[in-house]
């Protein structure tokens, strides 16, 4: 049974993001005595505070692999090997589309981990006994797997596929994974459609143990923890706190990225259709979205939606974009308020987090029907879209939503809490997902 457990994360504990990972840590601790963190890259150098007895390591990089100059260098000038490529420029179609700078990247990124994971290697799996190597992702950092399995042959691997790093058609292709599923020993999806994907895409070379292991989330909502300054109590409850609600403003929030895959412009496209009439036709007098999340449309959105506020004939509406926030910060702004809708557009998704915590906190959801979210929104307590809706289909949306009973939004309210309570609860499946881990041989 492999008691020492090395966990591959992007950036984690670095950075904002992958706040599902730092909850399923919090879960893995009862079931490993040995836990090691290794991020891909620094992300930035503010860590956030691990379990107690769990150990950082240094990053596989020093440099993010977004800076091309670092890529070039580290990936080009050194004597890793590059088993594998005559494969794809022959045989994968990589000369069409962007197919050919995300074969590019893909690879360089391989070697410049190669480079680095030479001088670590024996730091990484001691003496490779009793070794369960966890990639949380299946596309970059995995990319190593099968030289770790060469240095450490009896350790076990599982990896999780998600949405992005699962779906080749989102970045244009994921190369080498025919040198690396074979060295996988669990693959876990985190949806049925997920899992389904993987057999039809790889079917000759697919891991043979495919499992569906959903993520979840904690309750914020009532049993919401976070840690304190107090070492005798190292988590606290946020304060109490007594929502106020204006009946005649309908409140809608979005959590996400501002990149072209998130497709939050399709929102703002959307908003902008909608009259004030049309809003006093359902009762509101006006109508609020909160956007939560940072990427490279931060900026011309926010500045998009300025300008169209500062019209008078648009003084219906108001947009608010927070920008990046910590995952304490997104919980707390969600105690705080009363959203009617939560919205999330994405091209792909495997099943979004983000939609778990909306339900957590009674919010029904608005999403377009891609990848694993049918999985988590049904009409109990959402709304499906097209997978490409227009922005008009948007607007017809949350106007028919608008438009229910208020007694029918607060069943759906209701619903979004019950699904969350038996689906979604992460102390629930990471318990379950780690008694798993134990089995793994």
């Amino acid at each position: 049974m492999p008691m020492k457990l090395i966990i591959f994360s992007n950036t984690y504990p670095y950075r904002y993001g992958e706040s599902f990972l730092e909850e399923e840590l919090a879960v893995l601790v009862n079931y490993f005595n040995d836990i090691t963190v290794i991020p891909l890259h620094y992300g930035n150098r503010e860590i956030r505070t691990m379990p107690a007895g769990v150990k950082l390591a240094e990053p596989i990089l020093d440099f993010s692999p977004k800076n091309r100059t670092h890529l070039m260098i580290d990936g080009l000038f050194n004597l890793s090997s590059f088993d594998g490529v005559g494969d794809y420029y022959f045989s994968s179609g990589i000369f069409s589309g962007r197919k050919i700078w995300s074969f590019h990247r893909y690879l360089l990124l391989r070697r410049a981990m190669l480079k680095s994971i030479r001088k670590k290697i024996r730091r990484i799996g001691g003496d490779g006994e009793d070794v369960l190597l966890y990639f949380y992702w299946g596309d970059k950092s995995v990319m190593i797997l099968p030289e770790l399995k060469k240095a450490f042959p009896e350790a076990r691997a599982v990896v999780r596929f998600h949405g992005a790093d699962l779906y080749e058609e989102v970045p244009g292709m994921i190369p080498f994974r025919k040198r690396i599923f074979p060295c996988i020993d669990l693959a876990v999806t985190i949806s049925e459609e997920g899992r389904k994907y993987l057999y039809s895409r790889y079917s000759s070379f697919c891991p043979k143990n495919v499992v569906v292991s959903h993520l979840g989330v904690k309750d914020y909502k009532f049993n919401y923890m976070f840690e304190s300054s107090s070492p005798e109590s190292p988590y606290q409850p946020f304060a109490a706190q007594e929502i106020t609600s204006e009946e005649s403003v309908f409140r809608l929030v979005s959590c996400s990225d501002l990149i072209p895959l998130k497709r939050v412009g399709l929102v703002m496209d959307a908003l902008e259709l909608i009259s004030s009439d049309e809003l006093t036709v359902f009762g509101y007098d006006r109508i609020e979205w909160t956007h939560i999340g940072e990427g490279e449309m931060f900026h011309p959105l926010r500045s998009r939606a300025a300008s169209y506020m500062q019209k008078p004939e648009h003084s219906h509406f108001s947009f608010a974009f927070k920008g990046a926030m910590r995952h304490q910060e997104v919980m707390r702004l969600y105690k705080e308020n009363r959203y009617d809708l939560f919205i999330l557009l994405s091209e792909n998704e495997g099943i979004p987090v983000s939609i778990m915590e909306a339900l957590s906190f009674e919010m029904p959801v608005l999403a377009s029907s891609v990848g694993g979210v049918p999985e988590i929104v049904g009409d109990d307590c959402g709304v499906l879209l097209p997978a490409s809706p227009s922005p008009f289909e948007v607007k017809a949306a949350i106007l028919s939503f608008m438009a229910k009973d208020r007694k029918d939004i607060e069943s759906m309210r209701k619903s979004a809490r019950t699904d969350y309570e038996t689906r979604w609860d992460s102390d629930k499946n990471y318990s379950s997902f780690a008694a798993m881990l134990l089995t793994v041989h």
